[in-house]
């Protein structure tokens, strides 16, 4: 079964585009997807990860000011099964008496989700406005503050909200980059190929063309490295191979045309 996201026509000249969930059964020898169910019909889906209980999480894109507007998925991490029912032990919101498909809320741009191997606790990365960028540990029913605060300012200059960067009540990142480095993919390494490396976090980066390597000490970053500077390229998603090595996907190649991707594999 596979699970993608999508942007169907809506017919509407006033909002053109409706963003969606679904699956379908792949068949593999006529190579075309066949029996194919929309799960999620919403406002702003963009990136999806499979929780270890068959739970999918879903983000929706808060670029604007709806991240603490509940009536509304945008700015806000969807936890759903697999048939897009809501799970019984989500959390409640607001003045609802029932599980919400939210999460959690006050995200603007989430760009990498990766659950921890050992803890089985969501980490996210998400994408700020001009810095501020952020690797946050997602607690259940939690709001993360996007639009209120934020570490970075608007593209044109101008504070987020009040121009504070914390406030009571809402969830402080576990790490954040000023200026920004458009974090992407997330990973957080359990193999022995790097025994070293084991329990760090991983980001790919578009804008700062790097992979960054954030020790841990529990919660708190204690150290970053940055890799792969010296190559130039845009890198937009990594994972963990079968055998422990790292294999990373690039946008471009440096003496290619724009979009020309990569595949790297870093391994001992």
């Amino acid at each position: 079964r596979v699970y993608f996201s999508y942007t169907a026509p809506s017919g509407d000249p006033e909002s053109p585009n409706i963003p969606r969930v679904a699956s379908a059964t792949l068949d593999a020898k006529g190579l075309r997807l066949k029996d194919v169910v929309v799960i999620v019909d919403s406002d702003g889906q963009q990136e999806m990860h499979f929780a270890p209980d068959g739970t999918l999480f879903l983000s929706g894109v808060s670029a604007s000011g709806d991240g603490q507007d509940l009536s509304t998925h945008t700015g806000k991490l969807l936890r759903i099964n697999a048939d897009g029912s809501i799970p019984q032990d989500n959390p409640v919101f607001g003045d609802a008496d029932t599980p919400s498909a939210i999460f959690s809320m006050g995200h603007r741009d989430v760009s990498g989700i990766a659950v921890h191997p050992e803890t089985g606790e969501l980490w996210m990365t998400e994408h700020g406005p001009r810095g501020g960028d952020e690797l946050n540990r997602i607690v259940p029913g939690a709001n993360y503050g996007w639009p209120l605060i934020s570490y970075g300012t608007n593209y044109t200059g101008e504070p987020v909200g009040e121009g504070e960067a914390r406030a009571e009540g809402l969830i402080q990142p576990r790490y954040f980059w000023r200026p920004s480095i458009a974090p992407s993919g997330l990973m957080i390494y359990s193999a022995d190929m790097f025994p070293e490396w084991r329990d760090n976090t991983f980001v790919t980066s578009l804008s700062g063309q790097h992979i960054t390597r954030l020790e841990m000490d529990g919660y708190r970053v204690v150290a970053e490295e940055r890799l792969l500077v010296d190559r130039g390229h845009r890198t937009r998603e990594l994972r963990q191979g079968a055998d422990g090595a790292l294999c990373v996907l690039t946008n471009e190649e440096s003496d290619g045309p724009q979009g020309t991707a990569e595949l790297l594999r870093i391994s001992k």
